[in-house]
């Protein structure tokens, strides 16, 4: 919200929305939704560049493109010639599709809050303590990981889930990259 606001006019007020006890929303915490929006809008920009899509005329939808919150919050950054066209169509509700856009929300959900969270505790606890044993410092290191990864993952189904309650299909974002080959496949 904050970069929102500050990219129509932040020059001329204060962009910080604030609370009674503070500053209830704040700027400048690593890698954000601003960020994605300008690599996604970049995308764009490539993708014209090169040939491979025409320019847009329309605003509405080039901004929809770049700001389109499931995919802003989740990632990945998707090429313009896979989403821009998907919001430039029309779209009519589906039963089947909502269907499938609940169980990824739920199942996003089931990892979140069953998996990360309550491993999380397991490695908060591992790595608060002043001198863990070697085994119980790689039992924190693997709950870590799976903490990360159910997280991401259940982030990523989330996203996708609402992406098809709006109509979009989302890339699938995170395919088990612990197995991974390269830098590049993870």
């Amino acid at each position: 919200m904050n970069s929102l606001l500050h990219g129509f006019g932040g020059c001329l007020f204060d962009h910080r929305l604030h609370f009674r006890h503070g500053n209830i929303i704040r700027g400048g915490d690593g890698v954000g939704d601003e960020d994605r929006a300008a690599l996604q809008a970049l995308s764009y920009t490539v993708d014209v560049y090169k040939g491979e899509m025409r320019a847009r005329r329309n605003p509405i939808d080039f901004a929809l493109f770049v700001a389109f919150f499931p995919h802003l919050v989740a990632g990945p950054i998707m090429r313009a010639k896979n989403l821009l066209v998907q919001v430039e169509r029309d779209r009519v509700w589906d039963a089947t599709r909502a269907r499938h856009g609940v169980v990824l929300v739920a199942w996003g959900l089931f990892k979140k809050l069953v998996i990360a969270d309550n491993v999380g505790v397991i490695a908060n606890r591992v790595f608060s303590q002043n001198d863990p044993a070697f085994e119980v410092l790689w039992a924190g290191v693997f709950a870590f990981g799976m903490q990360i990864y159910a997280d991401f993952s259940a982030y990523s189904d989330i996203a996708r889930g609402v992406a098809r309650w709006f109509g979009f299909e989302l890339v699938v974002n995170f395919n088990h990259p612990y197995i991974a080959h390269s830098p590049t496949d993870f």
